[in-house]
């Protein structure tokens, strides 16, 4: 590919930290992985491109070894990071994170109790994300109420809503289990408490490129800026009308 003068300042620049906002069609991620090569070529390492979706990075991974054979570099989501830093330096293993069955279980558990029927799965999917979301973003249960309960014109909708949420916090730890949302939590936390963890996390992911940024939460974002501090090195990539949370 044949790149602008734009561009070509944008892959050379490894020096600082950069925002490139780009519409689609225009060679984002072709420049974000020139740029990643160039990094490698002026011999910088322990190199990380961040994307949203498992599928994303592993096209990202696939495209940067067919056009410049090289590997070694990190590619992967904020959940798989967040995943390897609790294996490999708070010993977590893949059984104590809940899968979607799992979720699915616990929250018909207690449907019926609390709405007096069983949620369909379309439902329970729905009300699955919505307690991501919540998570993600740092706010109640009662402000994330999921429309299928607004629709169903449920008597104290919110309160009911928190109850089930309630519900599900309290299960999982009965399991000792936890939730992607908790693992990126305790990421964050464990990170913000102890330097020796940050430190050392900073060196093994000492370089971050992030495509898609526009679709990275509050909660991934805040891991994203503790990794990298006020001048670490970080390049992000996105387009603000493309964002998934609008």
């Amino acid at each position: 590919m044949t790149f602008s003068e734009e561009q070509k300042r944008i892959i050379d620049d490894t020096s600082r930290q950069q925002l490139i906002v780009a519409c689609p069609g225009s060679g984002k991620t072709t420049v974000l992985l020139a740029k990643v090569n160039r990094m490698v070529e002026r011999g910088l390492s322990n190199i990380a491109v961040i994307t949203f979706t498992k599928e994303a990075a592993v096209e990202l991974e696939t495209r940067f070894k067919r056009d410049y054979g090289r590997t070694g570099i990190y590619f992967g989501t904020v959940h798989a990071m967040c995943y390897s830093i609790l294996r490999d330096y708070r010993k977590l293993s893949l059984n104590s994170v809940l899968t979607l069955k799992d979720k699915r279980d616990i929250l018909h558990e207690y449907d019926e109790k609390l709405f007096r029927r069983k949620l369909s799965e379309k439902e329970i999917k729905e009300a699955i994300d919505y307690i991501g979301k919540a998570r993600n973003t740092d706010s109640r249960y009662e402000d994330n109420v999921p429309p299928f309960l607004s629709a169903a014109k449920i008597y104290n909708e919110k309160e009911m809503w928190a109850r089930l949420c309630r519900c599900y916090d309290a299960r999982k730890k009965e399991l000792l289990k936890i939730d992607f949302e908790d693992m990126l939590i305790r990421c964050r936390e464990d990170m913000q408490k102890d330097r020796d963890l940050l430190s050392r996390c900073q060196m093994r992911f000492q370089h971050l490129l992030v495509d898609e940024f526009q679709d990275i939460n509050p909660l991934q974002s805040k891991i994203i800026y503790i990794l990298t501090g006020r001048n670490g090195s970080l390049t992000v990539v996105g387009d603000y009308d493309q964002s998934i949370y609008g």
